[in-house]
């Protein structure tokens, strides 16, 4: 079996044209049973060094420590006392100690503006409704950054599960704002109709990444990773510039998503059951039938665009 620790990358809200907030991500961090002491072990020991450290340069924690990758890699909170260099240090510490304990990686990440075209394409026709424009607010909803990652990450990461005939159990960052997505019933109906997450237990965990310290491991995957996609939207060099060492050293060795994804972007599992948990999680009622039947048919056709990364 494998505990599957997910965290975010960027806002899944707010405005989807912000330039400053242009991508969204979800990326996991595969721990497979037999190696969870071990790595939970070394993240221990790892934090211990670092405690030490700051007591050392008379900077000592005030709150429960843990490797939080936006504050380690921005000198921020407890790591403002730490040079930079011993920041890196042990940011690559971290990734050292997943590749020792064979960590594999999934990711599923989107340019928010992309969903904002989409929307704003289908608002264009002066003719429409506006029982239709309300469905759209729906939709909205429904179609974040957030709850559509989601969608996919949970099947790509059953697609490989199969493959490997495993099990895995799914520990997400408490700190989500779409924790509600932990308590809703389509996941038992999918689990006893298709495959689509045939091999994922139960619901989604939402937890402490200060008490489930591989947590530390996703959230540092899913900031290193966020930071180069987002500096390749801009056209930038990624800062620091050791993260693009990082991902091509410990990040793309161990990661699944690309051959997974490639399996699911045009599935028809995947859009029956992202329906099914986007209805339940913002349903719409509308009188008008046809009014209904847009807002369920835009959800599958928004799915099946393509515009996942």
């Amino acid at each position: 079996m494998y505990l599957i620790y997910v965290d975010e990358y960027g806002t899944s809200g707010g405005r989807l044209d912000n330039p400053q907030e242009s991508y969204f991500s979800l990326s996991a961090a595969l721990v497979e049973e037999k190696k969870w002491g071990s790595l939970e072990n070394d993240i221990l020991a790892l934090q211990i060094q670092a405690i030490q450290e700051l007591y050392s340069i008379g900077s000592p924690p005030i709150e429960r420590f843990e490797f939080h990758a936006a504050d380690m890699l921005q000198g921020k909170k407890v790591f403002k006392g730490l040079h930079i260099s011993r920041q890196l240090f042990y940011a690559e510490q971290l990734l050292k100690i997943a590749k020792k304990n064979d960590v594999l990686y999934f990711g599923v990440g989107l340019e928010k503006s992309v969903l904002k075209e989409q929307f704003d394409d289908m608002l264009l026709d002066d003719s429409i409704s506006p029982e239709i424009r309300q469905a759209n607010l729906v939709l909205r909803s429904r179609l974040s950054p957030y709850s559509t990652a989601f969608c996919y990450i949970l099947c790509g990461i059953n697609k490989w599960l199969i493959r490997q005939v495993e099990r895995g159990l799914l520990i997400f960052d408490e700190h989500s704002q779409y924790g509600k997505l932990a308590n809703l019933v389509s996941y038992a109906r999918a689990r006893n109709t298709t495959d689509t997450i045939s091999n994922i237990l139960a619901a989604p965990f939402y937890a402490d990444s200060k008490i489930h310290t591989p947590l530390q491991i996703a959230d540092l995957r899913s900031y290193i990773s966020g930071r180069h996609e987002v500096a390749e939207i801009r056209n930038e060099d990624v800062k620091p510039a050791i993260i693009k060492q990082w991902i091509d050293t410990y990040i793309e060795p161990s990661d699944i998503s690309n051959q997974e994804m490639k399996m699911i972007i045009h599935g028809q599992e995947i859009v029956d059951m992202s329906v099914a948990l986007l209805e339940e999680m913002w349903p719409a009622s509308f009188s008008d039938l046809t009014v209904q039947k847009y807002c369920s048919d835009t959800t599958r056709m928004l799915l099946l665009s393509g515009q996942i990364a």
